[in-house]
């Protein structure tokens, strides 16, 4: 691993590609799951890479205001920032219990 990562450090622009078949066959169960991990996260980023591209393109035109601005309607409020992910299905019912203690901020897709 130590001549991996000295290549990685001389090399700024290299990438790992992980082959997944291969990652199912490792026996340590610790590095399996770094490496599944590892193989899921740069995956995701390569497949919604023109995706995120676009839509920073998109919203850079649109000449928003700055998040600044938003500051005020969070002051001193307990605000909730909700992401889109697997987890906020098994959040909703508590959302849904302190909504009224809350403000819940909503990011990108879960708008």
């Amino acid at each position: 691993m130590s001549i991996l990562l000295r290549y990685m450090k001389q090399d700024k622009n290299c990438e790992l590609l992980v082959h997944y078949p291969t990652v199912q066959a490792v026996e340590d169960e610790k590095i399996r799951e770094l490496l599944e991990d590892f193989f899921v996260t740069t995956s995701s980023m390569r497949e919604q890479k023109a995706f995120l591209d676009a839509n920073f393109e998109k919203i850079s035109r649109c000449n928003l205001p700055d998040c600044s601005e938003l500051k005020p309607l969070f002051y001193r409020k307990n605000v909730v920032i909700v992401g889109a992910g697997s987890s906020v299905n098994g959040e909703l019912d508590s959302l849904k219990k302190y909504r009224d203690n809350i403000m819940v901020f909503a990011t990108g897709h879960i708008t």
